[in-house]
């Protein structure tokens, strides 16, 4: 082997040696930023939740979790008991400055139920808009329905109602989901109207 070869053989090993240890720092500090961004501690997620909008939790339900990301901060809520036939409830901000319009909200919120598990490989569609008072003002929310299409759950018809509307520092979207057969709309209407 020629020395010029054995030259470029180090130096492709030293390469690859640097490549390694930035890897295992990049997977190191991401892992640490994003435990750091996401919580499943009901009072840190209850923090989190008023800091995007004040809102008085329904009986029974609770802040399960929530994420504190660059640019959006999120919270989970759903029934104390956990059940399965319970709706699920999502705020999530977007802050000022942000250009993100409503169906990109909306895309990023289905998005997010979907990797909380709550998708159940559901396939919405618009089913209509009902308007619900937010703050003082009045809200266009989107209904959406859609049947699960495999698993335990094949052939259950969801609902899913999303609105658009003003947060503490910029814009806040909420997502609520459900059974159609069990969906409380009066829970819904309660929590909406305790929107501050």
């Amino acid at each position: 082997m020629s020395k010029g070869v054995k030259i470029a053989l180090v130096i492709v090993v030293i390469l690859l040696g640097l490549c390694c240890m930035g890897g295992a720092a990049f997977y190191f500090i991401s892992q640490r930023v994003v435990s750091q961004a996401v919580t499943d501690d009901p009072t840190k997620a209850a923090t989190l939740g008023h800091e995007i909008v004040d809102y008085s939790l329904p009986d029974g339900y609770r802040e399960l979790g929530g994420m504190n990301a660059l640019v959006f901060k999120m919270v989970f809520i759903g029934a104390e008991s956990g059940t399965a036939d319970s709706m699920f409830i999502m705020l999530m901000q977007i802050p000022t400055g942000t250009t993100m319009d409503q169906e990109e909200m909306q895309r990023q919120m289905t998005d997010a139920m979907q990797k909380q598990g709550q998708g159940r490989n559901v396939k919405m569609h618009v089913v209509g808009t009902q308007t619900a008072t937010i703050k003082g003002k009045p809200v266009t929310l989107t209904v959406s329905e859609g049947e699960v299409t495999e698993g335990d759950d094949a052939g259950t018809l969801f609902r899913q109602v999303i609105g658009v509307f003003p947060a503490k520092d910029g814009t806040a979207m909420l997502m609520a989901m459900g059974k159609k057969d069990t969906w409380d709309q009066a829970m819904l209407d309660s929590f909406l109207a305790s929107i501050k």
